[in-house]
């Protein structure tokens, strides 16, 4: 089963669209014809659709809740206790905490494939506060002003920017901007980011200590291998600039974390297989931070997801010869 973890402020309709969309535009629909069931959970965060939202929700936590929902869908639907997690943006950071909330759950993370995301490395794309003030209740406002107007904070008229280019490429309006600020977007608790910032017991704190224990950096051994589909467009020159560099560290540690018991005559093998990494586990993808919606940038990530998905098998295999449970072929997906 697939798993799509949204990025910060936004709800899961980013996967699977809304009433005012065409279905055709989105992620989910292109999994589905690639043969995924999806699961996309949306996290409680401040906007219309929740009652109640959670100031101090965290990633251990909503992890957690996460792994709790995904192994009620499996059971349900008779599926295979695995998962293939999508992380777009901010939930690259979930990572390690998901996979090891996995594992204690019986269930396996077969792959995880990172969509303009960062690492769980506090520090790499700390929060700015400037673009996204905090407001009460320790929640990073995406949304500041009317969206009749056109108001939002400084990042949510980065983010139209950013989606009216995938419009340019589609030929037409994927998401009206009124629908986008109104049904798509909220203000999302600062410690769901994973960084030092955090909120705790009604005011702002510097942890950078509690953001290491929460996302489990540096924790390789746990971790899962990666893989990343990297933006193109200058709008989002950070991860185009980084997310190759930054995964292919943390898969390098992780490769070196589960090798220990390896003889030392395979140390050169183990080196051309961490060097091979930046090749087999990443795809470039046409567009900026939302290049995965509109139907040619959906349909090419969903390819993108399936073809990582398969090389994240190989690289296993390569990596435990001799594990049973990891053929580097796909598994049947019901």
């Amino acid at each position: 089963m697939a798993l799509f973890l949204t990025g910060g402020g936004h709800l899961g309709r980013i996967a699977y669209g809304h009433p005012a969309c065409d279905p055709h535009d989105f992620l989910a629909h292109w999994l589905n014809k690639a043969g995924y069931n999806l699961l996309v959970a949306s996290p409680p965060i401040e906007h219309p659709l929740f009652a109640t939202a959670v100031p101090e929700l965290d990633i251990t936590s909503w992890t957690q809740v996460l792994i709790d929902l995904a192994k009620e869908k499996i059971e349900e639907w008779g599926l295979e206790p695995s998962l293939v997690a999508i992380a777009w943006s901010m939930s690259g950071r979930f990572a390690t905490r998901l996979r090891v909330a996995a594992s204690a759950n019986g269930l396996e993370l077969e792959a995880f494939v990172a969509l303009a995301a960062t690492p769980p490395i506090p520090g790499l794309s700390p929060i700015n506060l400037k673009q996204t003030p905090l407001g009460k209740g320790g929640f990073r406002r995406f949304t500041r002003g009317s969206a009749e107007s056109g108001g939002g904070a400084p990042i949510s008229q980065n983010w139209l920017r950013s989606l009216s280019e995938q419009d340019a490429l589609e030929g037409r309006v994927i998401i009206p901007p009124k629908v986008y600020l109104l049904e798509f977007v909220g203000n999302s608790p600062i410690n769901l980011h994973g960084e030092a910032l955090r909120w705790r017991k009604g005011r702002l704190e510097h942890s950078y200590q509690e953001a290491v224990n929460d996302v489990l950096a540096m924790e390789y051994r746990e971790a899962p291998l990666c893989a990343s589909i990297v933006p193109t467009a200058a709008s989002d020159r950070h991860h185009a600039l980084t997310d190759n560099a930054n995964w292919t560290f943390f898969n390098a540690n992780v490769v070196s974390a589960r090798a220990t018991s390896r003889p030392s005559s395979t140390l050169n093998e183990l080196q051309q297989l961490v060097a091979s990494l930046p090749r087999r586990l990443c795809r470039n993808a046409v567009g900026g931070h939302f290049f995965f919606v509109g139907a040619k940038g959906a349909s090419e990530t969903a390819k993108a997801i399936r073809d990582l998905h398969s090389e994240l098998l190989a690289v296993e295999t390569e990596l435990h010869p001799k594990s049973p449970r990891l053929t580097g072929d796909l598994k049947h997906q019901k």
